[in-house]
């Protein structure tokens, strides 16, 4: 008999505690929208920040996966093709051919100009080598010297003119995700082009690329893996990647202040409320069930509310932003997490609150 009196009182302060966290929410409601837009832009900034490095680290391994080679002959002592500006021979190419454990090898020149007050890399490629870009667009394959191709980011057509270092040349195909270095478009030359602009005519080039695996290198290059060379690639950009990672933890931790700030505010100004529940035998976990519920709601609508912002914003950003599904995911347990522990602000207040204030006592 006693249990079923119990149960029937557990039961009836957590409907009551549901009720009392109802009116409450519907009470404050324009403080709450407030304290969702503000975290919600919080949560919403951390997944476009997220979504930008996402970028930086896929950038670089879809530059190289563009070059259809394995292994990379660079200048000795050179730590990649796309940081460093020491040049092989071309010659060694042909070199590289002879090598029973090479089925091709072409030459790979990379270099940097400015297009119309826009920076922009300039790769040369041997035309129908392995350094040629296989995967269009739109457009077709380059056969010959005097054309280019662009990365869809530069906002050219086939058919457009690219005027540069005094020339101008056709632009007859157009690649995709070929930016490197942070997003920076790329132009696409047959490499005779890019020497006679940029290297007064030598034949020189930044790597050989190579298909299969060389059993006689000369003395005076290296070879680097594929994955030696995407991981040098990803050097310049470290102090970068790591400093928007602070800003990604920093805007976490902001939507998480701005959560516990409003539940802390709301347990301060309910303390006559939480001395009537003391004083009806309402339990402290009771209690505090209620402003979990509030605030895992606060942090749930903010992060509804952040997807629906990164969405509208992340098109305007001057960078790529690639969130990735987990960031989501991620975005749904921090706020689940967020809730809890911002609910957690309150329980000291609760523990302190004197029943007698229910009565109208000190």
């Amino acid at each position: 008999m006693e249990n079923t009196v119990s149960n029937g009182r557990r039961m009836l302060d957590d409907d009551t505690m549901w009720l009392i966290t109802l009116r409450d929410l519907q009470w404050r409601r324009r403080r709450f929208i407030l304290a969702i837009v503000a975290a919600g832009l919080a949560f919403s900034l951390a997944l476009i920040m997220n979504g930008t490095l996402q970028h930086m680290r896929n950038e670089s391994g879809r530059t190289v996966r563009v070059y259809d080679g394995n292994a990379w002959v660079v200048a000795h002592g050179a730590s990649g093709p796309f940081t460093t500006s020491q040049f092989v021979p071309v010659s060694t190419a042909a070199a590289l051919r002879q090598d029973a454990g090479v089925t091709a090898a072409s030459p790979l020149l990379v270099v940097r100009s400015v297009i119309d007050k826009l920076d922009v890399n300039i790769v040369g490629y041997e035309v129908g080598g392995a350094t040629q870009p296989r995967k269009l667009a739109k457009g077709t394959a380059p056969t010959t010297r005097g054309v280019a191709m662009v990365d869809t980011s530069l906002h050219r057509h086939v058919g457009d003119t690219l005027a540069f270092a005094g020339r101008s040349y056709p632009v007859v195909a157009l690649t995709s995700n070929t930016t490197f270095y942070f997003g920076m478009p790329t132009v696409f030359l047959p490499i005779e082009d890019v020497q006679d602009h940029f290297l007064a005519g030598q034949p020189l080039a930044s790597a050989i690329v190579v298909r299969g695996q060389p059993t006689q290198v000369p003395a005076d290059v290296d070879v680097l893996s594929t994955a030696q060379v995407k991981s040098d690639l990803d050097r310049p950009l470290a102090q970068t990647s790591q400093t928007l990672d602070i800003i990604n933890g920093l805007l976490w931790i902001m939507a998480a202040g701005t959560i516990a700030a409003m539940v802390y505010l709301t347990a301060l100004e309910r303390t006559r409320d939480f001395a009537v529940l003391k004083a009806t035998g309402a339990s402290r976990w009771t209690m505090l069930g209620g402003l979990a519920i509030e605030a895992t709601a606060l942090s749930l609508f903010a992060a509804a509310v952040g997807t629906v912002l990164a969405a509208a914003i992340s098109p305007s950003f001057p960078f790529p932003v690639e969130t990735p599904l987990w960031a989501y995911i991620q975005l749904l347990v921090v706020a689940l997490i967020v809730g809890f522990v911002a609910s957690l602000a309150g329980l000291r207040r609760i523990a302190r609150v004197d029943p007698a204030l229910a009565f109208g006592g000190a």
